[in-house]
């Protein structure tokens, strides 16, 4: 699961800081509930981004994933800046 809608990036502001919109946090409350109609997760890793951490607490607090099970993996933001 990617991240859900973020704000578009202020200017001069890093792209690793936009927050989600209004519309993503509720995409991603949605995306949780669906999630949680018959899906086991064992782990929640998330990209360090503001727009990934936001969407993992959304999704772990609809799921009520003890906060252990959440982690952010900042290889994961590497590997879609090098387009892998």
């Amino acid at each position: 699961m990617r991240h859900a809608e973020a704000l578009p990036a202020a200017i001069g502001a890093e792209d690793f800081s936009r927050p989600l919109s209004d519309a993503g946090r509720a995409a991603a409350a949605r995306a949780a509930r669906k999630l949680a109609a018959g899906v086991s997760i064992e782990r929640l890793l998330y990209s360090p981004a503001r727009r990934t951490s936001e969407t993992a607490t959304i999704v772990a607090a609809k799921l009520a994933l003890h906060p252990s099970l959440l982690e952010a993996a900042p290889s994961l933001s590497a590997a879609l800046t090098r387009g892998e």
